[in-house]
């Protein structure tokens, strides 16, 4: 009779029980509801950024890359000859008006090496100047990296303009010689205007003995 009265109470009790564990399971669904919606929301926003990063990134690059066909065509365009050096003073690239002036330059040489063949027997008028065989005169400058990762070296074709220098001061020194020649001729015209006068004296007849003599010691 006693067992067959608790069997109630322990049924009861167990569905309070069930009762009380299915609450907790809803409990926790709906926290787990609310994390993985808060989830989803992290995930979207995180992929929204990670989109706009790609995105921008992608402009970079792209910039760059603009950045960089810009700078190609203008080294292709200068005037200017344009070489790079790495480190062990190896070429790396330049530009063709670099290749016009240096005849038969290449990627890989060394450029001590190109100088050698290149350089002519003239001394240059200028420390900065290269005097090739060709007989072009170039102007050079350097800058070096502060992270000594190479060195750019440009050349500037100045062949036209030390030849007008040079035709200058040679104009100028014709110039002074014929200053100091008219100077000279000055100061002879002057002596030679008073010999004449004393020899158009000498030439009179009327003159006696001391005047005559007198006359030819000025005139000596």
């Amino acid at each position: 009779m006693v067992e067959a009265s608790l069997d109630p109470l322990m049924q009861q009790k167990r569905l309070q029980e069930l009762e009380s564990a299915f609450v907790e399971f809803a409990r926790m669904s709906e926290g787990l509801e609310a994390s993985y919606q808060a989830l989803q929301v992290q995930v979207s926003d995180l992929t929204e950024e990670l989109a706009a990063a790609r995105s921008e990134r992608l402009r970079h690059l792209q910039e760059k890359e603009q950045i960089a066909n810009q700078l190609a065509r203008l080294l292709d365009a200068l005037p200017g000859g344009v070489v790079v050096l790495d480190q062990q003073g190896e070429i790396q690239t330049m530009n063709p008006a670099a290749q016009l002036f240096f005849e038969g330059i290449s990627e890989g040489q060394q450029w001590e090496q190109v100088l050698e063949q290149q350089l002519g027997q003239d001394d240059p008028v200028l420390e900065k100047d290269l005097v090739l065989r060709s007989g072009r005169v170039l102007e050079r400058s350097s800058s070096r990296s502060q992270q000594d990762e190479g060195e750019i070296l440009l050349f500037s074709d100045v062949t036209e303009t030390r030849k007008l220098q040079h035709n200058l001061n040679q104009n100028r020194r014709l110039a002074s010689m014929g200053e100091m020649a008219a100077s000279l001729a000055h100061q002879v015209r002057t002596p030679l205007a008073a010999a004449l006068l004393y020899i158009s004296h000498l030439e009179k007849e009327s003159l006696d003995k001391d005047k005559r003599l007198k006359i030819a010691g000025k005139l000596r």
